[in-house]
């Protein structure tokens, strides 16, 4: 795949627009602003994107391993052939349950592997997993105005919000990214390639009222703003909002901002798909249920395909938390958790 005169010049003028916002966090002395604990390091790795050419963003997905793990090389022999059956099995289960719109295809077709008419990967089977647990709670189903606003906060390569705005379709206006300049970088890129450049806004530091225009009624479907702009949201009403893995990655202020921001916003629900404690990789955070507490009422879903944990690991794992909370020491880990919310 090769990419168009405008493509190549629209990811020029992201990377100067990436350039310009963080000259303006730098300029910040918001705690929040900066990236957590655990972010800075993959930020300070992410720096040579802004040096790429364009012409190598075509195949962008291969750099994206840094944000989701997901690699290129599981769909080459000799690890391909693991990696296939797994998918293969997993999606064929997924799909039995949904309409043929809500299936999932990866539009960079050198990343993964030919299921049907169909590209698909692993990062792809998480989204697919999501998808049939957003549609079993009839959150995609077509809003009556048609006019539909989905706010992601930490969206990553852009990978669910492309996949979120197909299964949408036309009830959707806008889809709006929250994330670090760094990595808006990529989304930016990614949803102007396969969505298409005048899709796509990124937030102007010269210029932050064209932003709220945007936001408001602007042509873009896309609208990509930084963290540290969290605060031209408000007054925005969110029909769905989205946290697919990260808030576990923040600090406890950061996700408090969100959270609340999120509230005072929602007149739909937030789908979160986090481990509620973190400590082995990030100490800033504590437990994600206690923040949700104080804004949301709350309940955990099944995530499809999850596999079943022996009733004698359940107990072993219940029996060591309760021993490290009597000697006052901190659970480390804790499993992933599918939770829909609606503001209190």
């Amino acid at each position: 795949m090769e990419l168009d005169p405008k493509t190549r010049e629209a990811i020029g003028g992201i990377k100067e627009r990436i350039q310009a916002i963080l000259v303006e966090r730098s300029a910040l002395e918001t705690p929040t602003a900066e990236p957590s604990a655990y972010w800075s390091e993959y930020c300070i790795r992410l720096r040579y994107l802004m040096g790429l050419d364009e012409e190598h963003f075509a195949r962008l997905r291969d750099h994206t391993w840094q944000i989701t793990g997901d690699v290129y090389n599981r769909y080459i022999p000799p690890l391909a052939s693991g990696y296939r059956s797994r998918l293969e099995s997993g999606f064929s289960e997924l799909w039995d349950k949904l309409p043929s719109a809500y299936r999932l295809d990866e539009p960079e077709r050198t990343f993964g592997f030919e299921l049907g008419n169909r590209v698909v990967n692993t990062d792809l089977l998480r989204y697919q997993r999501l998808i049939v647990a957003m549609h079993k709670e009839g959150l995609l189903r077509e809003a009556p105005s048609a006019s539909r606003t989905v706010l992601e906060i930490g969206g990553g390569y852009g990978g669910m919000a492309h996949q979120v705005a197909r299964c949408l379709g036309n009830s959707l206006t806008r889809y709006v990214i929250v994330d670090l300049p760094e990595v808006l970088l990529l989304a930016a890129s990614y949803l102007s390639i396969h969505d298409g450049v005048d899709d796509v806004y990124l937030y102007d530091p010269a210029d932050p009222t064209t932003t709220v225009d945007q936001l408001k009624g602007g042509t873009a479907r896309f609208i990509l703003v930084p963290n540290h702009r969290l605060d031209l949201l408000t007054d925005i009403p969110v029909d769905l909002a989205l946290n697919i893995a990260s808030f576990q990655e923040m600090t406890l202020d950061q996700v408090d901002g969100y959270l609340s921001t999120i509230a005072s916003n929602l007149v739909g629900t937030l789908v979160s798909f986090n481990r509620p404690f973190n400590f082995e990789a990030n100490e800033e955070l504590g437990d994600l249920r206690t923040i949700f507490d104080r804004y949301y009422r709350w309940r955990t879903v099944e995530m499809p395909l999850t596999p079943a944990v022996p009733v004698r690991a359940r107990v072993n794992r219940a029996v060591r938390a309760l021993a490290r909370r009597l000697v006052g020491r901190l659970t480390r880990y804790s499993e992933y958790e599918l939770v829909f919310a609606q503001p209190t």
